[in-house]
């Protein structure tokens, strides 16, 4: 593919061609024409197959931007993120399990340096636990924060009786 550009120097004008060449012979599509004389502004006109033509390479460059865009991408934050895996007492309501995951919440609200929270387990390993919740951290300060937070300390005097089990787990990266 060969792009070549004529001019006459009468009227200026100029005339863009694409040069298609395969087995069978030479075939030129004119794609775009400028017009313009002295002191005029020029002109410039698409042939129906340089519309075609460049649509499709608008269509080209926006698929490769979403595609560039659209790359797996990951980070490795700072923050410090505590898992709990908990396995309900048999005495344990189904109110008194919903009062102390919501707890969760209202002391999210209290103790600054929370960021996130996660309440919903989705599956569990051992198989016979039955709920989890994830909490995240700003930093390390914030987790030991929590840790000694009277706030904590009044949903935990809830939420231990309720439990027959649990395992628990803070994970960062360097």
């Amino acid at each position: 593919m060969q792009i070549a550009s004529q001019r006459a120097a009468k009227f200026h004008e100029c005339n863009v061609l694409l040069d298609v060449r395969c087995e069978c012979g030479a075939t030129s599509l004119k794609l775009v024409s400028c017009n313009f004389g002295e002191g005029e502004q020029m002109q410039i006109q698409l042939s129906s197959v340089g519309k075609v033509f460049c649509g499709a390479l608008a269509a080209a460059a926006l698929f490769a931007g979403g595609y560039v865009a659209g790359q797996n991408r990951f980070g490795q934050p700072k923050t410090i993120l505590h898992v709990v895996e908990l396995k309900w007492s048999p005495a344990a309501s189904d109110a008194q399990k919903q009062q102390a995951i919501d707890g969760i919440k209202d002391m999210a609200a209290k103790i600054p340096g929370i960021k996130n929270i996660w309440i919903k387990g989705e599956r569990m390993q051992p198989r016979d636990f039955n709920a989890a919740y994830a909490i995240e951290f700003r930093d390390r300060a914030a987790a030991d924060a929590y840790a000694e937070s009277p706030a904590h300390a009044a949903w935990e005097a809830q939420y231990v009786p309720l439990r027959a089990a649990s395992v628990s787990i803070q994970v960062t990266n360097p």
